[in-house]
């Protein structure tokens, strides 16, 4: 695969480059940040002594890949001998990354993870936990000899990614739909009520997602109490919306993460859509 090599000015020597490399058993995908650039290098000696001249060329910072099942072992090998600076980290460090980077917060408060208080909109931050639980010696057989079971504990600590002020994820790739948004999108529901059942349902219905439309205007907006922009206040006009959207997509595209096809279609969608 032939893509363009990497040229770099004064200004952009001036600011370092990070490397992510992503593993799969036949090719490596590689991404420089902040420059934008990707390509692509088969996962054999051919291709990994392609990927260190390249990289050797930009003289990245740091070089990250995620540890895959012992497939990251032969790159870091390979850049370590080439004087690379690479490193492995595994996805429990990722996450806590992402804690540290302030990204991930306990569900409760609702202040602290960022979810607006929509009119409304049911928000009470429960989280289906990893509790553990004991049934019995003979557990393993199928016998369970206590019953109910006795609560062990919750071993497995639970957080959410962070929202901006829309209540949508700030964390992830962030499709058109989040960061042109008509609406907030969540990763989970509630159950509805029962009518008639004198205790109120309040489980979490996980496999479900939510989308919260915003206000068309701003008078609207305000006579509900609802915090987040009105579609009015956001996008001047149709024409300033439909440049958004493609941008957004577009710039998905460049950085790989995104097909032409579903560019257009987004392009197609926002052209049709009746915004503002």
């Amino acid at each position: 695969m032939c893509v363009p090599t990497v040229k770099l000015g004064s200004d952009a020597a001036a600011d370092p480059i990070f490397v992510g490399i992503d593993i799969a058993k036949a090719k490596l995908d590689i991404h420089l940040h902040p420059i934008g650039q990707a390509f692509s290098v088969s996962r054999d000696a051919a291709g990994l002594s392609d990927l260190a001249a390249r990289l050797h060329a930009i003289q990245p910072a740091l070089i990250v890949l995620e540890a895959t099942g012992g497939l990251e072992t032969v790159v870091l090998t390979a850049l370590g001998t080439a004087g690379l600076p690479a490193v492995a980290v595994n996805p429990r460090q990722m996450r806590d990354f992402a804690r540290a980077s302030g990204t991930l917060a306990p569900s409760l408060p609702q202040s602290g993870m960022g979810f607006p208080n929509i009119p409304g909109v049911f928000y009470n931050g429960i989280m289906h936990t990893g509790d553990l639980f004991d049934f019995g010696r003979r557990f393993h057989e199928g016998i369970l000899d206590i019953q109910p079971p006795v609560l062990l504990g919750t071993p497995y600590r639970v957080f959410v990614p962070k929202t901006d002020v829309d209540g949508n994820d700030i964390a992830g790739i962030r499709l058109p739909d989040i960061s042109v948004p008509l609406a907030t999108y969540t990763g989970y529901a509630y159950r509805a009520p029962v009518t008639g059942d004198p205790v109120s349902m309040v489980d979490g219905c996980d496999a479900s997602g939510q989308r919260i439309p915003f206000l068309e205007t701003q008078a609207e907006r305000i006579a509900a109490g609802d915090p987040r922009l009105s579609i009015q206040e956001r996008y001047a006009d149709h024409a300033t919306y439909v440049n958004l959207v493609t941008a957004a997509a577009q710039q998905l595209q460049a950085e790989r993460l995104m097909l032409n096809a579903d560019v257009q279609a987004y392009i197609a969608a926002a052209q049709a859509a009746s915004v503002p």
